[in-house]
């Protein structure tokens, strides 16, 4: 499915959408700059400052990334806040960062304000600091915050406390979210994980730790997992629980390790946790925290508790890990034997294999996981093949090599590699042609839908122009046109203009609608520049005369 600037809206979840809009509208995405080769690198202030970096070619997004945690979908509101930026035509700009050196063309009052605060005395800052807070909530709250490291309780305490606060606000006497109050409680609850961003990211683990825990334990213990209908509560905890993760794995000091691990053990035993089906996720944390064997037990006895369910690939994962580093390889081995068909668990062995150059073992696993895959009609082969590739290659079998490359670029629905460029430097040179010729029947009789796409990449690679206006004649649409239209309008130019031509009449038929009416002026302007002013004005001329009602359009045309 092809998604552009103009359209992108109507494909993505409305939720998501949504809350882009939000994000982009409040201003929250505070820095986007252009790359080379159409890619844009933007930041945006949510629950931390996430990067997402865009591609796009004449308006269509070909690839899209963001660092956050968000899994549930191909796009988060961060990209959604990104691709509205960038249809809105903003120019493109640094972060929103408050500074004491401002230069000399910051506003007046920034400059006054700067003067003021290293003029006035200590004791006329603290009072106004104390009655300013005193009348507003929102400073008083970024107050605590900030200096929240020099109260005197514990700061497990102290930002419990202070989330527990803000609950009731959004929760009704059931618990129900009230979602009128949901965007403030949300802007909150971004500062208070904007916080533990900082503490984390400064090495302040006993803080950071102490906020995300907080925040994890007082949501799922105040809000019923059914009442989070958006899933922004769900957000907030996996944010959280990724963090405390990313802390376990690299280690913290022995104190707050323990209470780390403690934590996780216990708000195991909570139905609250099972409930938001965090379980997993505590038991994953606790495996980076285990130290001692009474430690790992402790985590084995619950892993063994959810070995069953939709997570029990994860489940058993951990508890192959553990297994690894504190039983012995005789008790690795039986649970390796009754799980291999997990394929974690699977590549795990095959990357032990080849670690000890055992190539003939790692093949039997792999060629195992294929015969597994095959058996399952929602299992993907590709895996199991790009391992053999990977073998052939270690032990330069070139014959394998071509046969799981050429199998990877015709099946594989995710490219880990540029697999039509191993062909092509495997391949010996006097016999590419005829290679090619088979490679082409092989997609054109057993790639589906997906053929298209793997003929268009062949013929471009290859520079076979005439091949590849064919495939875009076979397969018109206005975005495919375009996305050829580089590599064909130096020899196929008149051509192109007649199928945007046949396109556009049948895009008008079934589109409506100021945007849509902006797409087709937008093609027509390429058509101009093609060379087809002539059919372009043909085209005018049939649209006003077959929708003359059509206001929106007539005004869109008169700007051709």
């Amino acid at each position: 499915m092809n998604i552009t600037l103009n359209d992108f809206e109507h494909l993505i979840d409305p939720i998501v959408v949504e809350r882009g809009l939000d994000y982009f509208q409040n201003g929250q995405v505070i820095e986007c700059i252009p790359l080379p080769n159409g890619e844009y690198r933007a930041i945006v202030r949510g629950l931390a400052d996430y990067t997402v970096l865009l591609k796009l070619k004449n308006g269509e997004i070909l690839d899209y990334r963001c660092d956050c945690p968000y899994d549930w979908g191909p796009f988060c509101k961060h990209i959604v806040a990104v691709l509205y930026y960038l249809r809105a035509g903003k120019s493109i700009k640094g972060p929103k960062e408050s500074t004491i050196e401002l230069g000399e063309d910051a506003p007046p009052v920034s400059r006054q304000f700067i003067e003021l605060l290293e003029k006035v005395s200590y004791a006329d800052l603290k009072a106004f600091v104390k009655a300013f807070g005193k009348d507003d909530l929102s400073f008083q709250n970024r107050f605590l915050l900030t200096f929240a490291h020099l109260l005197d309780e514990s700061p497990e305490t102290f930002y419990r406390q202070y989330i527990a606060t803000l609950i009731p606000d959004v929760t009704d006497e059931q618990g129900q979210m009230d979602w009128y109050e949901m965007k403030l409680w949300e802007r909150d609850m971004d500062v208070v994980i904007s916080f533990g961003m900082r503490h984390y990211q400064a090495g302040n683990f006993q803080h950071a730790v102490a906020i995300f825990m907080a925040v994890v334990d007082t949501l799922v213990q105040r809000i019923r997992f059914e009442y989070d209908d958006h899933g922004t509560v769900s957000e907030f905890i996996q944010f959280s629980c990724n963090l405390l993760q990313k802390m376990a794995s690299i280690g913290l000091p022995e104190s707050l390790r323990k209470t780390l691990f403690d934590f996780c053990m216990e708000a195991f035993e909570q139905p609250a946790y099972a409930d938001w089906d965090l379980q997993a996720n505590l038991l994953e944390i606790a495996q980076h925290l285990v130290k001692e064997e009474h430690e790992a037990n402790q985590v084995l006895a619950c892993l063994d508790a959810i070995m069953e369910g939709y997570q029990q690939e994860r489940v058993q994962v951990l508890k192959y890990e553990l297994l690894k580093r504190f039983k012995s390889e005789t008790d690795v081995q039986k649970f390796v034997r009754e799980y291999i068909s997990n394929p974690r668990i699977r590549c795990r062995e095959i990357e032990a294999a080849l670690k000890n150059r055992d190539f003939e073992q790692a093949t039997a696993l792999a060629r195992e996981g294929i015969r597994s895959a095959e058996s399952n009609p929602l299992a993907d082969v590709s895996e199991w093949y790009h391992w053999l590739l990977k073998i052939a290659q270690l032990q330069s079998d070139k014959a394998r090599i071509i046969e799981y490359a050429a199998f990877l670029f015709i099946h594989a629905l995710q490219n880990r590699e540029d697999y039509f460029r191993i062909l092509k430097q495997t391949v010996e040179k006097e016999a590419w042609a005829d290679f090619l010729e088979s490679l082409i029947e092989r997609i054109q009789s057993s790639a589906g839908w997906r053929a298209k796409e793997l003929l268009q990449k062949i013929y471009i690679a290859e520079q076979i122009w005439d091949r590849l206006f064919l495939l875009v004649k076979e397969n018109a649409s206005l975005e495919f046109i375009e996305m050829n239209e580089h590599y064909l309008k130096e020899d196929y130019s008149r051509e192109l203009v007649q199928l945007y031509s046949q396109c556009l009449i049948s895009f008008l038929e079934k589109n409506t609608g100021r945007s849509h009416y902006r797409t087709a002026c937008r093609f027509l302007r390429k058509m101009k520049k093609l060379g087809g002013s002539k059919q372009v004005e043909e085209l005018v001329a049939y649209f006003k005369t077959t929708y003359p009602r059509r206001r929106a359009l007539m005004e869109e045309l008169k700007r051709i």
